[in-house]
């Protein structure tokens, strides 16, 4: 879980903020959104998008880089040439994240 935040950071605030304590330049994604928390809904666009081996309510859900390595040439509600449920899977990785808030390794998502 913990290198889908360092892909998050990445993508936010570029490669060097993961080996760095310095402020992002002002031109990254993270800056001119003004990002200042992850949330739970970040982590789940995440999850959909780069998503490794997750355990759901006990049932595994085996997925390899779902939409970045699929044919779908849109990120829409169900892929259009794959079927996979993207929004389906946000909610419920989303939902996971906010039942399991109290669990320390999700709070260690939010430092």
């Amino acid at each position: 879980m913990l290198s889908i935040i360092y892909m998050l950071k990445t993508i936010l605030f570029g490669s060097t903020s993961i080996s760095s304590n310095k402020q992002p330049v002002p031109k990254t994604q993270g800056r001119v959104w003004q990002v200042t928390a992850v949330t739970p809904g970040a982590i789940a666009f995440m999850a959909v998008l780069v998503c490794f081996n997750t355990y759901v309510n006990d049932l595994t859900d085996v997925c390899w880089a779902i939409f970045l390595h699929s044919p779908d040439q849109e990120f829409a509600a169900i892929g259009a040439k794959t079927q996979i449920g993207y929004a389906k899977r946000f909610s419920m990785y989303k939902k996971f994240l906010m039942v399991n808030a109290h669990r320390k390794c999700i709070k260690n998502l939010f430092r």
